[in-house]
């Protein structure tokens, strides 16, 4: 695995959460749309298919898994956080801004420049030096 590669892997769990987030709340607004049972008539009465039962299970399963993918998000995070601040302060500030930063997508390198007062082909070789430098230190294969 490349040094972008393992960086860029928190962008992938963020877009997980999303998905799970988006999952259950399908599942709440479809669980708010079914009938209950009702037990006041002679015969018991219930969706043919996806019972409030099913949708509450599967939405129980959905938000456990958003659980287990939360902690694993953080815990993923925090070391790259840390292992990024390890590295020499151009390139950990690069590394911070490129993969920590930018909402669920990676800054591109052109968008650092102008946070960093540097041109884009200076920032495009540091930016290449710190992967390198990232690579050596924390993922020796």
């Amino acid at each position: 695995m490349t040094a972008k590669e393992y960086l860029l892997e928190i962008h992938k769990q963020r877009r997980i959460l999303h998905s799970l987030e988006q999952r259950a709340e399908e599942l709440r607004t479809q669980a708010e749309g079914l009938k209950a049972i009702a037990y006041d008539k002679d015969k018991v009465q219930v969706s043919p298919s996806n019972t409030m039962e099913e949708v509450i299970i599967k939405l129980v399963e959905v938000e456990e898994e958003y659980g287990r993918q939360i902690l694993r998000y953080h815990t993923e995070m925090q070391k790259r956080i840390d292992q990024i601040a390890a590295m020499r302060p151009d390139y950990a500030e690069i590394l911070r801004l490129r993969y920590i930063e930018g909402n669920g997508h990676p800054l591109r390198l052109e968008q650092i420049a102008l946070r960093m007062h540097l041109s884009w082909p200076r920032v495009k070789h540091l930016h290449g030096e710190a992967l390198e430098a990232f690579r050596k230190r924390w993922l020796r294969a």
